[in-house]
């Protein structure tokens, strides 16, 4: 296991609202982004029948160190920003999160 999720003593570690982290032996870090979606039912010959249902959406992408997912997170996470405002409140925001994400699992700190 990674030595980030031992020191964590978790197997996942929710980075936001949309964006979480887990461990596997196999594939090593896999950064997950899931979101409720919605779409038009289809029946069992696949046609469309005009109803709407939701539907859970996750995407994972696979990365060997936990550095590289988060610098992967912080590039998703500002790639819907449209105006220099958003992102810099989204920056913010990230920044938050990896702070967090140090003291809680890494126990870094910028005095070391």
């Amino acid at each position: 296991m990674n030595e980030v999720f031992k020191k964590a003593g978790k197997e996942e570690i929710i980075l936001d609202d949309n964006f979480k982290m887990h461990h596997d032996s196999f594939r090593g870090i896999i950064l997950t982004f899931s979101e409720m979606r919605e779409r038009e039912k289809v029946d069992e010959k696949r046609k469309k029948t005009g109803e709407k249902e939701e539907y859970l959406f996750e995407e994972h992408r696979y990365f060997a160190r936990v550095d590289q997912a988060l610098k992967r997170y912080v590039e998703l996470s500002q790639n819907s920003a449209k105006s220099i405002e958003e992102i810099l409140e989204k920056t913010d925001k990230i920044l938050a999160v990896v702070e967090e994400f140090k003291v809680k699992f890494i126990n870094w700190s910028d005095d070391k």
